[in-house]
């Protein structure tokens, strides 16, 4: 064999390979022709850069077998894919539509069965026993009420009585007098037609200050001035109780002695029958 007819390799560099894979990729179709005329200068150049390195193929051979290697990691890393994919799924249906075929004959064979006066008297017997459970239910109902409620009739008559509310008779009862404190003799005289109005209207006096402003408003004069320092802006009067309120009143017009004027009084009255 002629030195011009042996077989020759090129040797190829990093950035003319990069170049190589470029121009396979490239689709000359969607390319325009002045990206046409600069492709193929490029491959022009390319071809001209192996051409010029390029050697024997059997000096290559002595000189270093990577080529060889790399060719054929190339042709395993290629076929290794086809032999680890699994193999494709197959779904079997047979079993399940034979299955349920079986199924569909069953419901079928059902469907046709006549029903036996058997199964009508297994029914009836079945909604005979629903009844007496529940009118037994019902009666053992009827009995729990009965029991609940002589219990409810012996707890209220356990149960201590109300404590008695006076009658409220509104407006038919009559007000108190009012007191002025001009006659100190007449204050008893209207404590008592007070505590009477309060006693029988308890809705209208529900409370100590509805009864206190009640007592207010009864009084004039001096007696009045009396209480006027603790009637406060809200309408309240700033006392604990009536019996506080009253007991102020008695300390400012009451009798300081009342024994000794009930005594003289009698000896007046006797005085006055000989």
């Amino acid at each position: 064999m002629s030195a011009s007819q042996e077989p020759r390799a090129a040797l190829v560099s990093v950035q003319d390979q990069v170049t190589i894979n470029r121009i396979l990729d490239t689709n000359l179709g969607e390319t325009t022709d002045t990206e046409s005329i600069e492709l193929l200068m490029v491959t022009q150049q390319v071809l001209s850069r192996v051409a010029q390195y390029s050697q024997p193929v059997r000096e290559i051979q002595q000189v270093c077998s990577h080529p060889a290697e790399i060719a054929d990691l190339r042709n395993q890393i290629t076929i290794l894919p086809a032999r680890t994919q699994p193999p494709p799924l197959v779904c079997d249906h047979i079993e399940y539509e034979t299955r349920l075929t079986t199924l569909r004959n069953e419901l079928e064979v059902a469907r046709q069965t006549p029903r036996t006066a058997g199964t009508d008297e297994d029914l009836r017997r079945e909604l005979d026993d629903m009844t007496r459970d529940a009118r037994e239910a019902s009666e053992e109902g009827r009995s729990l009420r009965m029991h609940l409620a002589n219990a409810l009739s012996l707890a209220a008559r356990a149960a201590p009585p109300a404590p008695h509310q006076p009658e409220d008779r509104g407006q038919k009862f009559p007000d108190s007098p009012d007191f002025s404190g001009s006659d100190r003799t007449q204050l008893r005289g209207w404590i008592a037609p007070l505590r009477m109005v309060i006693r029988h209207t308890p809705s209208r006096l529900p409370d100590e200050q509805a009864k206190m402003r009640y007592a207010f408003n009864r009084l004039s004069g001096i007696a009045l001035k009396q209480i006027l320092p603790h009637a406060r802006d809200n309408g309240e009067i700033g006392l604990e109780s009536l019996p506080a309120f009253i007991q102020l009143l008695e300390a400012a017009f009451g009798d300081p002695d009342r024994v000794a004027t009930a005594e003289r009084n009698m000896k007046e009255i006797k005085q006055k029958n000989r």
